[in-house]
């Protein structure tokens, strides 16, 4: 999805420099959740989510000494289990977009199962993209940092970091914390609209 223009987006996101080949990775080592239109068999959104292992061979991982950290020490959590959330996506269709807080919400419930804390990222500059910030605060993310990256086919780009512990999230939710989505989580891992 290409960048929106102007200074801000909040209506809709876009997604950053991601091939096949490393949806296909995603898909086999880490934790995706799929929105399908039964009506016409085909995914009409998707959630991604890097577990722990992944995350730290990934690139992100790897430029972590080049954030400008804000209030945060990285080294009290190096010995948790992290994840990092990559994407959420969701055709801007109104009738798909109302259950991109359920599929959110979801993956990151699965996550929290193995993982203590969930980085996530969003672009700071030269757009700010605010369409998910709603989600991490109403999980209890917190602005940790900004880091400077290159996308080739976009150029340069500021990000915010954000974190979201597994213990803030339960405080924040009002729900019993993961059991209520229990039965969402068995068997395949799609989330089905009529």
């Amino acid at each position: 999805m290409p960048l929106a223009d102007g200074e801000k987006t909040t209506k809709g996101g876009f997604l950053l420099g991601t091939t096949l080949e490393q949806y296909q990775l995603y898909i086999q080592h880490n934790q995706v959740w799929v929105l399908e239109d039964t009506a016409l068999s085909e995914a009409v959104g998707f959630s991604i989510i890097i577990k722990d292992e992944w995350l730290r061979k990934g690139d992100i991982w790897q430029k972590r000494h080049q954030i400008d950290w804000k209030g945060f020490e990285l080294d009290d959590f190096l010995n948790k289990k992290l994840c990092y959330y990559e994407q959420l996506a969701v055709y801007p269709e109104k009738r798909y977009r109302r259950y991109a807080v359920s599929l959110a919400l979801v993956n990151l419930l699965e996550a929290f199962e193995q993982h203590d804390a969930l980085f996530t990222t969003i672009v700071y500059r030269p757009i700010h993209n605010k369409a998910a910030l709603p989600y991490i605060l109403r999980a209890g993310g917190r602005m940790v940092g900004r880091i400077d990256e290159v996308y080739p086919a976009i150029g340069q780009i500021e990000s915010e970091i954000y974190f979201v512990e597994k213990k803030r999230l339960g405080e924040r939710a009002k729900f019993d914390f993961p059991n209520r989505y229990k039965r969402m989580m068995e068997g395949i891992r799609r989330i089905k609209i009529p």
